[in-house]
């Protein structure tokens, strides 16, 4: 009797041991299958959904009156972010307090405490792509890559600068209609020089490989994949100061 009690445990515990390890073999060939067999395909579908090619836009070209005098053009604005887990927790202790007291310093809208208090919040969130700072010129952005941390590498300090234009017509008002706007593609219908020669002053596109994260997209490396090339500037026959005599005739008379 005992003897059989003794072989039932001991055929259990084969079983059991059995069991155990054809399941550990069950996981290694899972694992060498997903990583060797079939690794290029996962790999290839994971840069798919994390991967993607951004669309960098042209500096748009100018236009000018016959003499010269500049009637629109594109002005460089942009956008600074901050990769909170690049730097080691010793040097995020050193250089945030600093930049801080710099960023409290140049825009005066918070303090340097709650703007260190948001870089831990981000930090602690392990948040890649927090935005430092929108709207900058490139006065702005020459300054603030001299300050302590923001003068190294992008790998380096985490720094995120992504840049596009807007148009700016020195003259207001004056040729509105005449210089027009190009289509955005949606219900903005092109009007004027801007649309009649909107495929001369665009330019063409070029490309950036940017990495999806949390909040966003970031630059996978320093360097375009396809360089821009700006758009060609447009001469018009327009007078600006006869122009002007115009319009004020006009609205003096619009006006009566």
């Amino acid at each position: 009797m005992a003897s059989n009690i003794k072989k039932s445990i001991l055929n259990r515990i084969l079983f059991s041991f059995v069991c155990v390890v054809a399941f550990a073999g069950l996981i290694v060939w899972y694992i060498i299958n997903i990583q060797v067999v079939n690794g290029s395909k996962w790999r290839a579908l994971s840069d798919s959904l994390t991967l993607k090619y951004k669309v960098i836009q042209a500096v748009r070209g100018n236009i000018y009156t016959y003499d010269g005098i500049l009637l629109a053009t594109s002005v460089p604005r942009y956008e600074l972010r901050l990769d909170m887990t690049v730097l080691a927790d010793d040097s995020f202790r050193k250089y945030m307090p600093l930049l801080a007291q710099n960023m409290a310093s140049k825009f005066a809208d918070k303090s340097a405490a709650e703007y260190l208090l948001s870089f831990r919040a981000a930090r602690r969130d392990g948040n890649r792509y927090y935005l430092l700072r929108k709207k900058l010129n490139f006065l702005d952005i020459k300054e603030i890559k001299t300050w302590p941390l923001l003068n190294k590498s992008r790998f380096k300090s985490g720094l995120i600068v992504e840049e596009d234009n807007y148009r700016v017509l020195p003259f207001k008002n004056l040729l509105l209609r005449t210089i027009g706007r190009a289509s955005n593609g949606k219900n903005q219908k092109p009007v004027g020089i801007e649309g009649a020669f909107d495929q001369l002053l665009a330019g063409t596109t070029g490309r950036r490989l940017v990495q999806k994260i949390s909040g966003g997209y970031r630059p996978v490396n320093d360097n375009n994949e396809l360089e821009p090339v700006d758009g060609k500037d447009v001469y018009t026959t327009i007078d600006v100061h006869l122009q002007d005599i115009v319009n004020n005739a006009l609205l003096n008379a619009v006006t009566k």
